[in-house]
C-alpha cells in the first residue's frame, strides 16, 4: 500500500511538471478594447487598399450592415439584379505606444462576416471564406513600431435570390489588441 502512494504521487509530480511544460502561458500585459474610430465604405464595386478614406463613413464598432437604416432602405427593399456582390470595406488607423515595443501584439475579433480579407499596412494578414465568424492572429510582424499602422476589412456579400441580405453583415462584434510578452498559441484561453 505504501509503494503504491509512492508510485501515485511520483506519477502525480511528473504529470504536473509536463504538463506545465506544455500548456505554460505567457503573461498578458494589455487587453485594448480596438473598437472605436473606424472608417467605412459601401459599394458595388472592390476598392484597392491605398484609395483615400477620407470620405469615408465615420463610426464605431460593433457595426451591423443590415441593421443600419441606410443600407436596408436603398438595397434591400429594392429588388437588386442577381448575382450582385456588396463590398463593404472597414478602415481604421492607429499608433503603436513606445511600451509596446518588444511585445507580441494580437488582434481579435470577435464577429465577422465571411467572406473576408484583413489587411495591416497594405499586407495579406488572412482571407477566409469559411464560416468562423471569430478571427484572432498574432500581427507583430505586419506592424510598423513608429508611424501609423493601418488595419483594412474587406467583405463581400452576395444577394440572395430573393433579393434581400440576412443574418448579420458586417464587424458586428468587439475588437480587441492583446498585447504579450511573447507569442502564445491559444490566445484567449486567460481573457474572455
Amino acid at each position: 500500500m505504501k509503494n503504491t502512494i509512492t508510485y501515485l504521487l511520483i506519477y502525480l509530480v511528473v504529470l504536473a511538471c509536463f504538463s506545465r511544460c506544455d500548456t505554460q502561458e505567457k503573461e498578458v500585459v494589455k487587453t485594448q478594447l480596438f473598437d472605436l474610430n473606424w472608417k467605412f465604405y459601401y459599394g458595388n464595386t472592390n476598392i484597392p487598399e491605398d484609395i483615400n478614406d477620407k470620405v469615408w463613413r465615420n463610426l464605431d464598432l460593433p457595426h451591423d450592415c443590415n441593421k443600419d437604416y441606410g443600407l436596408l432602405k436603398s438595397h434591400t427593399i429594392t429588388r437588386i439584379p442577381s448575382g450582385e456582390t456588396k463590398v463593404v470595406c472597414y478602415r481604421k488607423h492607429f499608433d503603436i505606444p513606445e511600451s509596446w515595443n518588444g511585445k507580441n501584439i494580437w488582434i481579435k475579433f470577435q464577429g465577422i462576416s465571411n467572406p473576408y480579407e484583413i489587411y495591416i499596412n497594405g499586407k495579406c494578414l488572412s482571407v477566409n471564406h469559411n464560416t468562423s465568424e471569430i478571427f484572432e492572429s498574432d500581427i507583430t510582424s505586419y506592424l510598423q513600431s513608429e508611424g501609423e499602422n493601418v488595419v483594412l476589412v474587406k467583405l463581400s456579400k452576395n444577394k440572395q435570390s430573393n433579393g434581400i441580405y440576412s443574418d448579420s453583415f458586417g464587424i458586428y462584434n468587439h475588437v480587441w489588441l492583446v498585447v504579450k510578452d511573447s507569442i502564445q498559441t491559444n490566445t484567449w484561453a486567460r481573457i474572455k
